[in-house]
């Protein structure tokens, strides 16, 4: 079973660290739980997954990538720079070191294939 742990969508301030609940569809097939987290204005390379015993957190770290050049003055500025964070925990019903992941087009795809024990098996009549 594929359980969340924070169901938290507000912005969560710790210290000076600003983290946002990314959003998330989650699909199922017989042989694996599709996790699409939806976020944008990353780069790859800004994404960290870790797995701790049963737990699954998803971090992106946004970075700041337009300078306002010194002699500007900004009249509105809306976008703010801000973490990602999410957790999920996952039972023993998961092949946890076979988790895949993709990020493409400001989402954070996650392929975990499930257990044999939980997929269907088909039983011959004899």
């Amino acid at each position: 079973m594929l359980t969340l742990k924070d169901q938290n969508k507000e912005t969560e301030k710790k210290g000076e660290i600003r983290f946002v609940t990314p959003y998330v569809n989650i699909r199922e097939t017989n042989k694996e739980v599709i996790l699409e987290a939806e976020m944008p204005g990353l780069e790859k390379s800004d994404l960290e997954l870790e797995l701790r015993g049963d737990e699954l957190t998803i971090t992106g770290k946004r970075q700041n990538r337009t300078e306002t050049p010194k002699h500007w003055t900004p009249l509105l500025q809306e976008i703010q720079t801000c973490d990602y964070k999410r957790t999920f925990v996952l039972g023993a019903d998961f092949q946890k070191e076979k988790i895949n992941a993709k990020y493409e087009n400001g989402v954070l795809t996650l392929m975990i294939p499930k257990s044999e024990k939980t997929q269907p098996k088909k039983i011959t009549i004899h």
